[in-house]
């Protein structure tokens, strides 16, 4: 992949040192981040991370509401918290959802994460994070050795950093800046005054054409010595800057401005460092709310990471031979999801997919149905039909439960593929098709192959085949795909508890997929702003509850498990053999059950081993 292919990219960051940089390509749809080795970007070493923590998904910003947002620089994703146990942080709150915009900081527990465009640094000056610049300006040393904050070696400000200032400045990135600012904007303000060693300042919006003070301190009169016409040209000029006051345009028409009343006066240096710590601050309007009128993420296959990208693979494989690809799993588990995502993803994505579900088709039409008739072929047929097969010509056929066509239908299927020539009913001309084939099955073909209902040959004829897990075995998608199907279906829905979150991972699904999304479309439970465990089905709330007890039960019978093999083991004196033949078992199975219970080998012994 070229590197111009990049569409955007993201810097994990542990503390100050960078981890990963992971690149965003324009096919790359959801993100995953957690501790889960089934994730995108696994940050596995940290215990406060959940196993599937959050998502970075695309979208389309093509609704007046995306534009609006978008001249504020915002990127074409939005981040989605998935229930996880200590939440994830954007720009210092809290969010279940919420557009990116570039440059974010990302902060899940000791991780931060930074959303950049293709090709930009953010290690370079004018983006450092605000707790790496701090860690750098405070030492004189990194002046002479870094050359990027060159520029800044005049802030003689920084260097004069009282114990108490750094302590302070350290606490509240430690904390997540904006917890200071947009939540307490009058400490965070006193905090620039003390580092700038500045007398007044203030804090404000500028709104239909008028100064809205917010915040001040140390002036004597609530509006500043300025016009509004000035402020107006402060967000189209950038900062500005005199010997006594620094003006600085925030996000969202909001500005910030430091006054001196007494020297030194402010220099060049005392901008770039204000203006790094203003690059820094998040957007303070919260869009968490206005998200809801996003449409819908772009795929379901959103916890299918490896089985994606092996499909991916498979889909821009080049075609000198037809790769046909099956599709094996249990009903409800997505697999004609999965064939149009390889559809999306193939040469083919501009033509036709055709769909032909087999398991509807009668023994008696099912040939015309894929392969067409001429008129008259048959009682009924009055007009000539081309068949699925013509129709997908140069683009894609998906033959849905090919497991339950007949085996006439079989031999003349796999003849079809092989040769990729089809002979209408009725017809003696032989026609060439163009096509690629996708099938799918719920049932086990192999199993059929030695009942001899499905012909070896046909299934031997596929060049890929995909077997797509049931849900009961990925339990780690489940708050994905909850999350996935709140926002695809519901407009008010906020979050899922953790409990929720849990029932649902114990419950098996035996609908898989499918079932979880009928259960998520209950109008009752659309209408919840919080999804909690008892607003679940009773069989989904039974289960974590069912699972509890046999684990208690199995707990016990281990336990008494354990008592007996001790108690056979002091009657023989640590015997293993006599012990193991009184148990019933080998002497093998002995000493795993040793292990397995962490019972000492010589227990019971008080005499040399027989």
């Amino acid at each position: 992949m070229q590197k111009k292919d990049v569409a955007a990219e993201l810097t994990i960051k542990k503390g100050n040192r960078i981890v990963q940089k992971f690149q965003l390509f324009p096919y790359d749809d959801v993100i995953t981040i957690g501790r889960h080795y089934s994730n995108n970007i696994r940050l596995s070493d940290d215990p406060k991370i959940s196993r599937v923590h959050a998502a970075i998904v695309r979208y389309d910003p093509v609704k007046d509401f995306h534009q609006e947002i978008s001249k504020n620089k915002t990127t074409s994703f939005f981040i989605r918290d998935l229930g996880s146990a200590h939440g994830t942080k954007v720009g210092g709150k809290f969010v279940h959802k919420r557009l990116l915009y570039e440059g974010d900081f990302i902060r899940i527990s000791k991780y931060t994460i930074i959303l950049c465009q293709s090709g930009s640094n953010p290690n370079e000056a004018a983006g450092i994070p605000l707790d790496e610049r701090y860690d750098k300006l405070i030492s004189q040393k990194v002046y002479e050795k870094d050359t990027a904050l060159r520029p800044l070696q005049g802030n003689k400000i920084t260097a004069e950093f009282s114990r108490e200032q750094e302590e302070f400045l350290s606490n509240m990135i430690s904390g997540g800046l904006s917890a200071d600012f947009s939540d307490r904007p009058k400490a965070f303000l006193r905090l620039l005054l003390d580092l700038m060693k500045a007398e007044q300042g203030i804090f404000g919006c500028y709104s239909d054409a008028k100064i809205i003070i917010e915040e001040s301190s140390g002036l004597e009169r609530e509006t500043p010595q300025c016009s509004a016409k000035f402020i107006e040209n402060l967000f189209k000029t950038g900062p500005k800057r005199s010997d006594a006051a620094l003006w600085l345009p925030l996000p969202e028409n909001y500005f910030l401005a430091l006054f001196r009343i007494r020297p030194p006066a402010f220099n060049s240096g005392d901008l770039k460092f204000m203006s790094c710590v203003c690059d820094n601050l998040p957007v303070l309007e919260n869009f968490e709310d206005n998200l809801y009128e996003l449409t819908e993420w772009p795929t379901p296959m959103v916890g299918l990471a490896e089985i994606k990208k092996k499909a991916k693979i498979i889909a821009q494989a080049e075609e000198t031979e037809n790769n046909d690809v099956l599709i094996l799993g249990e009903t409800g588990t997505g697999k004609e999801v999965l064939a149009r995502y390889i559809h999306r993803n193939s040469l083919r994505k501009e033509k036709d997919f055709k769909t032909v579900n087999c398991a509807v088709l009668t023994k008696e039409l099912v040939h015309s149905e894929l392969f067409g008739h001429e008129k008259g072929a048959f009682s009924g047929s009055n007009n000539k039909r081309s068949g699925a097969f013509m129709d997908a010509d140069s683009g894609v056929l998906f033959l849905d439960e090919i497991g339950e066509l007949p085996g006439n239908i079989q031999s003349a299927l796999l003849t079809a593929i092989q040769q990729r020539e089809i002979k209408p009913l009725g017809s003696d001309q032989i026609k060439k098709v163009n096509l690629r084939i996708l099938a799918a099955t719920e049932k086990d073909l192999e199993r059929g192959i030695l009942s001899e209902t499905f012909r070896r040959a046909l299934y031997e004829r596929f060049t890929y085949s995909i077997i797509l897990p049931p849900l009961r075995e990925r339990k780690e998608d489940i708050s994905l795909m909850v999350h996935y199907f709140l926002d695809k279906y519901s407009q008010k829905t906020r979050a899922v508890s953790r409990d929720a979150i849990e029932c649902m991972r114990q419950y098996e699904w035996p609908g898989n997929i499918r079932e979880l999304q009928r259960v998520i479309k209950d109008p009752k439970l659309l209408q919840k702003e919080i999804v909690y465990s008892w607003d679940l089905p009773p069989e989904i709330r039974a289960a974590k509850q069912i699972n509890q007890s046999k684990k208690k039960i199995m707990k016990t019978l281990k336990e008494t498990e354990k008592e007996k093999i001790m108690e056979v083991l002091e009657e023989t004196r640590g015997n293993k053999n006599l012990t193991a033949k009184i148990l019933g078992i080998s002497r093998a199975t002995l000493f795993n059950k040793f292990k397995q219970h962490a019972i000492p080998t010589d227990h019971g012994r008080n005499q040399g081993e027989s």
